[in-house]
């Protein structure tokens, strides 16, 4: 499954392009079943799709993105609630959601633009995870493939980070404010300027080339440092 999904994140495999298991099992050197088992999940996961003749990559559209981003606000504001009700951030909490933010801050500065996602998706990760609740954690876990896939949408617009660096920040300040209403509007003005960042991408003519670019850019001589 994870070879499958390197691909697509990589951009190995666009959106459409057709998935097979004979020739993954022969790249991968591997049974079919296994390959079948993985693709299966994938499609259940909703990152591959079928359709009356084969199986492909399911398309990243604009309103998938919406509906993602609108279920981690309401996860986060939830969560958000949830952590204030009970008295707000530990020291500890604060200690780690500040550590966070400055290996993100760091990654901008350096730009390390695969560490800079992935310290995005920690920071969020982990308030719904101090939120206690098993079941929205569960919930946000079941959408981490179909948030990889934006992975790589991040590096077209590199400068974007300079925002979620303020926005995270606000968003930290409130928490350990305990100021319930600003944590929620700090929450969604994040989430909305990310999903404006993502329309201007996603409603570009060029994005198809833009994408083989970016495979291009994050392998071969580039990725080795040659």
């Amino acid at each position: 499954m994870d070879a499958i999904m390197n691909k697509i994140n990589n951009y190995e495999l666009l959106s459409g392009d057709v998935v097979s298991d004979a020739e993954l099992s022969g790249e991968l050197g591997m049974s079919r079943t296994p390959v079948r088992e993985a693709m299966m999940q994938l499609i259940n996961d909703g990152i591959l799709q079928r359709t009356s003749t084969r199986v492909v990559v399911k398309p990243l559209t604009l309103s998938d993105i919406y509906e993602i981003l609108e279920i981690r606000e309401a996860l986060e504001i939830a969560s958000a609630s949830r952590i204030l009700r009970r008295g707000g951030l530990t020291d500890g909490e604060q200690e780690q959601l500040r550590s966070i933010h400055e290996q993100l801050c760091k990654s901008v500065q350096e730009k390390q633009f695969d560490e800079n996602f992935s310290q995005d998706a920690r920071f969020h990760q982990t308030i719904i995870e101090f939120g206690g609740n098993l079941r929205m954690l569960a919930i946000s876990k079941t959408f981490d493939r179909q948030v990889q896939r934006l992975r790589f949408l991040t590096m077209v617009t590199p400068e974007r980070y300079t925002g979620t660096v303020a926005e995270h920040q606000a968003i930290l300040d409130a928490l350990c404010s305990a100021d319930r209403q600003a944590v929620k509007a700090a929450i969604r003005r994040h989430l909305r300027a990310t999903a404006d960042n993502f329309s201007d991408i996603l409603e570009d003519p060029r994005w198809n080339r833009m994408a083989r670019g970016l495979h291009d850019l994050t392998s071969g001589d580039m990725l080795c440092g040659k």
